[in-house]
């Protein structure tokens, strides 16, 4: 998904090191509402193989596509229910995914299900947050039981107008909605770009985090809140913005590991919901900022390279992470365009190593 940065200030904040070395994070002692390790984020719409409009064909050739993604990943999100513009048609990648999970074989595809980045379109008011859960029972059927959460917005920090007021209305309407229609134990809760790794007070960040805490159901992932962020490993290469595929690779480990435990030991020592500690997983991380696909690959292996080294030292567990992204999306920006981990076909890209527990439950 197309990322908005954050101003250079938020984003020193977000990545200076923490003043005492966090404790590692324990995967096996993360608990998540996810029955895989890792999914992957599953969009369409910037992609150049269909005639532009022909939503039919885009549904055809994701679905094509998720046929083959889904023998490697289990886990999947997509970005919005409806297409954008809001004209009550499915997003095509959401139309695929339902598909896919409609089909036999696939019983053990779970879903993520993302609103959109507006929150004017599907949850200021109950009447709109009504007509996304309906469309949403509508397209997903008897499936909607292997939805294991849905995200309000993407990146909430970095999306202009979104305040911790406005995001409270939106989550209060939603989980209404939801529970109306029997969906009451699927949690809802949003992605940041980024976190702070210093456990200081943070005045974007924290009220943002405390709606989703102080609205979390008792029934949500056992009555343990959790937000996503988006640890890209560009983000900390020295210097910033390199397209330099092998400096970009090196702090793969980083992303896992003592960014991570940062940013844990932060929340989780500060925000809990009726005791229980808040889980931070990983809504997106994979090869941003390179401009080959020879170069995506080496970081997209890098980052998988460090997930299998967790999955064997920690009894089959790793940190909750979705890469990013399927498909190669040429209508991206530079440097987001050639992110994609399989082909138009669902295969696998050339050079790609998959661990090959990716389909097994945690």
């Amino acid at each position: 998904m197309k990322r908005i940065r954050l101003s250079s200030l938020v984003a020193t904040l977000c990545l200076s090191t923490a003043a005492v070395q966090a404790a590692p994070v324990t995967p096996a002692s993360i608990h998540t509402p996810f029955t895989h390790n890792v999914g992957i984020d599953f969009a369409t719409n910037m992609t150049n193989w269909y005639p532009a409009g022909d939503r039919q064909a885009q549904i055809n050739d994701s679905q094509n596509m998720l046929e083959g993604i889904v023998k490697h990943f289990k886990l999947i999100r997509v970005y919005s229910m409806f297409v954008p513009g809001w004209n009550n048609d499915v997003d095509p990648a959401t139309q695929a995914l339902a598909n896919v999970m409609n089909t036999g074989g696939n019983s053990d595809v779970e879903a993520i299900i993302g609103t959109q980045n507006s929150f004017d379109k599907f949850c200021t008011s109950s009447d709109l947050s009504d007509t996304w859960v309906s469309k949403l029972v509508q397209t997903f059927g008897s499936n909607t039981s292997r939805i294991k959460a849905v995200l309000l917005g993407n990146e909430v920090n970095a999306q202009g107008g979104i305040d911790a007021t406005k995001l409270e209305s939106c989550m209060k309407n939603m989980k209404q909605s939801m529970a109306n229609a029997g969906l009451g134990n699927i949690p809802i809760s949003v992605s940041f770009n980024l976190l702070p790794r210093d456990n200081s007070p943070n005045s974007i960040f924290d009220p943002l985090v405390n709606v989703i805490v102080n609205n979390w159901d008792n029934s949500w992932n056992g009555g343990y809140p959790f937000v996503m962020y988006d640890p890209y490993p560009d983000a900390i290469t020295t210097p910033q913005g390199t397209h330099d595929p092998k400096l970009i690779a090196g702090k793969a480990h980083e992303v896992f590991n003592d960014w991570y435990s940062d940013i844990v030991n932060n929340y989780a020592s500060r925000f809990n919901h009726s005791g229980k500690t808040l889980q931070v997983f990983i809504a997106e991380t994979g090869a941003e900022g390179s401009l080959t696909q020879d170069g995506s690959t080496l970081i997209n292996n890098a980052l998988l390279q460090e997930l299998d080294s967790q999955y064997k030292s920690n009894n089959g567990k790793t940190v909750p992470t979705i890469m990013e992204e399927a498909a190669n999306q040429s209508k991206k920006a530079a440097g987001q365009q050639m992110m994609g981990l399989f082909d138009k076909d669902g295969n696998p890209i050339s050079g790609l190593i998959l661990p090959a527990w990716t389909t097994k439950h945690r």
